[in-house]
């Protein structure tokens, strides 16, 4: 994927990071790191190539009431906005993308699709498998989320520990995979 915008974006992001990080004395390793997304029903060409390309605005909140969450969230009815609140997940297995989030390609039986992204940690925040649903940004001092490893429901087979970030700017879409199940 080439993305002038978003990789223009992303390395402002990447500059940022690394001033506040030297700035609070933070010692950090990897401040970035390459990881899956997948997209489930929509292309992952059009969202990579799209403006905002990965945007946290978009992500389908997985629930069991997804047709009914606009008149609920109206009601003021509390609904889980993911296992770290409303943000990008990202697996360290792509796996578990494979399992619960690969994109079908249209047309064919076999073919599927993940993005395979650079992503800015940061400084994590470390929750292990502890979850908190409300959050909207990482607490203060920190660029991402990490926790895990989760599945995705009781009957997955497959686990990761995967990694959350509340800004789109933090991503850059490196890659799209396509391959074919079974390989």
């Amino acid at each position: 994927v080439q993305h002038t915008t978003a990789w223009e974006r992303y390395n402002i992001a990447k500059r940022r990071v690394a001033r506040e990080n030297e700035s609070n004395g933070v010692q950090v390793t990897r401040v970035e790191e390459m990881m899956w997304h997948g997209t489930s029903t929509y292309p992952p060409r059009l969202i990579c190539e799209s403006n905002d390309g990965l945007d946290f605005r978009m992500v389908r909140i997985v629930c069991d009431t997804q047709c009914l969450l606009p008149a609920l969230t109206l009601l003021g009815v509390a609904v889980s906005q993911g296992l770290y609140g409303r943000g990008l997940y990202f697996a360290e297995r792509a796996a578990y993308c494979h399992e619960n989030f690969a994109y079908a390609v249209p047309r064919t039986q076999l073919r599927t699709r993940l993005i395979y992204a650079r992503v800015l940690v940061g400084r994590k925040c470390e929750c292990g498998t502890a979850t908190e649903e409300r959050l909207t940004k990482p607490p203060d001092g920190f660029h991402s989320i990490v926790g895990g490893p989760h599945k995705f429901n009781a009957d997955s087979a497959e686990a990761s520990r995967m990694c959350v970030v509340y800004d789109n700017a933090q991503v850059y879409p490196q890659y799209i995979i396509e391959y074919e199940k079974g390989c």
